[in-house]
């Protein structure tokens, strides 16, 4: 009968392990997406809204890529931070993704476009490609398709400074 006591505390024993483990991943910190940093992408090319085709990686410079889209909340708190970057003088593609040509446009001419370059992700290709898990995301590209820095979610002024 003591037995069968103790086999019955079992499952609620492993549910607290499990849930005491969840628990501190999730207030740990630590950014619970996968970082690409140090992963090399192919070469894939894009089309702009401008009907320019655009390569990444760009064999001539660092560039920094951002997924966007206009329905994307998180994408207006970030845009301010583009905005920075532009100002620098730093090339940002942005990658409308899953968006629809005209919603884009508007978003861009709304909030301003902080962007080198805009292309339209509507079937979700190039954030395959990248290996994204949502938006808002942010590449920085090494000429050579070294992604070396990678950040889930709207961009900081933290961020933006550690790139």
């Amino acid at each position: 009968m003591k037995q069968a006591s103790w086999l019955s505390f079992l499952p609620f024993a492993l549910f607290l392990i499990l849930a005491i483990a969840l628990l501190v991943r999730l207030w740990s910190g630590q950014n619970s997406v996968r970082s690409r940093e140090g992963y090399s992408i192919e070469s894939i090319a894009l089309v702009g809204v401008d009907g320019k085709k655009i390569t990444l990686p760009n064999p001539q410079q660092k560039v920094i890529v951002n997924f966007f889209a206009s329905w994307c909340v998180a994408c207006i708190a970030e845009h301010e931070q583009l905005k920075t970057l532009q100002k620098a003088g730093t090339p940002v593609i942005g990658i409308a993704w899953h968006d629809a040509e005209n919603d884009t446009k508007n978003f861009l001419k709304t909030h301003g476009n902080p962007y080198t370059q805009v292309v339209l992700d509507q079937e979700g290709r190039a954030g395959v490609h990248l290996g994204i898990t949502g938006i808002p995301e942010t590449f920085v590209l090494r000429e050579d398709g070294k992604i070396i820095y990678h950040f889930a979610g709207a961009l900081t002024e933290e961020q933006v400074q550690n790139m």
